[in-house]
């Protein structure tokens, strides 16, 4: 849908000037949801009233509802994505209940947002991208998130002076942790099943500058982990990748001001895997306060 119809100025017009536009998951309001009480029966009771509309229902749909929350209409997200089969149906809503333009009732903002995490914490953003745009998938990045507690970032660091030269092996546990989320888009629907099974995660540190400021210390690192592409589906899908980064920390402090690490070379797959890109990345406190959620009014 976000490569398709929700990235269509005709049907983003629409939504902007005369709809509330609202999406869910299964996994959270569904019947077997692990979401607020009301919005799962909230969610149910639409679904139960668009199966008894002439547009039926669906696990992956769009209801469209009039202000008091009745289906006026709805479709599969498959028959959605046709030509110009939304922007259609929502015309026709708009038309049928003589609706008002007027301005978005949400600002738009930004989809992935940072965890919560304490002040000292050392907050991570990874990006992924396949190599190959596959569908639905692979039309537009990835995001997540890692949160490395001031232990755990401490941990990163060698105890003991260091100078230019000096090397070490991060700890198995904790390399996992930052390379356990480098794998391309895949099927992420219907649970929430952690299915990275890191086999090898190497990193290896070695300091290339000191100064007053801080110290600059090269990241080399290998990867190897199984990741089935389905949920509940074994398969022999591998991520195979070489990394490269940089990590900064204060002389002082030790406090880590940067991270960065990105794939050199990596794929994913069995028999004819294909290459994808991921990074790592260290984002400042300014940039995580403009992510963070506005307080509700």
């Amino acid at each position: 849908m976000r490569a398709g119809p929700l990235s269509d100025n005709r049907v983003i017009s629409l939504l902007n000037r005369y709809f509330v536009p609202v999406y869910t998951s299964n996994q959270d309001s569904g019947p077997q949801g692990r979401g607020a009480p009301e919005e799962t029966a909230e969610h149910v009771r639409i679904y139960r009233e668009a199966m008894q509309a002439p547009c039926g229902a669906g696990a992956v749909f769009v209801f469209i509802l009039n202000p008091a929350g009745q289906v006026m209409d709805g479709l599969g997200v498959s028959q959605a994505s046709q030509g110009n089969t939304l922007a259609e149906r929502l015309e026709g809503v708009v038309h049928k209940l003589h609706t008002d333009p007027g301005a978005p009732v949400v600002k738009p903002a930004p989809q992935a947002r940072p965890p919560h995490h304490d002040a000292d914490s050392l907050v991570l953003h990874v990006t992924t991208r396949a190599g190959r745009k596959t569908f639905p998938w692979g039309a537009f990045p990835a995001e997540n998130w890692i949160v490395l507690s001031r232990t755990e970032s401490g941990n990163l660091i060698p105890a003991g002076e260091v100078k230019v030269g000096t090397s070490w092996t991060v700890e198995e546990a904790l390399a996992g942790k930052l390379l356990r989320n480098f794998y391309p888009q895949m099927e992420e629907t219907g649970t929430n099943d952690d299915r990275s099974r890191i086999e090898k995660a190497s990193l290896r540190a070695t300091v290339v500058s000191v100064s007053a400021p801080g110290v600059q210390v090269r990241l080399d690192g290998v990867l190897r982990m199984k990741r089935s592409f389905y949920a509940r589906h074994d398969d022999d899908n591998y991520v195979e990748a070489t990394l490269i980064g940089l990590l900064e920390f204060a002389a002082g402090s030790r406090r880590i001001t940067d991270l960065e690490l990105v794939t050199e070379k990596a794929s994913y797959g069995a028999g004819n895997p294909e290459e994808f890109g991921a990074a790592l990345s260290t984002l400042s406190q300014d940039t995580l306060h403009t992510l963070e959620p506005a307080p509700r009014p």
